[in-house]
């Protein structure tokens, strides 16, 4: 049975850690549970603690509005933990 296509589009990113969890992502991938490699495993806790963050513990995130019809595809449920980032009234860019 093949493996279900990801229906989000991935985009990649650098990150630096530390050696200690860099060698845990290491260890975490060897049991091939959560990726076949560190950057498999790493992405896969990122991915998790960002669904956890937003969905779990409601917070509002001041987002444009087409993050937020992305962001609400991704997580359905979050629709109510998800706002719209609104400008500032009376903030005007100064004239150089």
């Amino acid at each position: 049975m093949s493996k279900a296509e990801n229906p989000t589009i991935s985009v990649p990113i650098t990150v630096t850690l530390s050696e200690q969890s860099v060698l845990l992502l290491e260890g975490i991938a060897e049991g091939g549970i959560y990726g076949k490699n560190r950057a498999e495993v790493a992405a896969r806790f990122i991915d998790q603690a960002l669904e956890d963050f937003v969905v779990f513990a409601r917070f509002k995130l001041p987002l444009r509005k087409d993050n937020k019809q992305a962001l609400a595809r991704v997580y359905p449920n979050a629709e109510d933990a998800i706002v719209v980032r609104s400008k500032r009234p009376g903030k005007q860019a100064r004239k150089r």
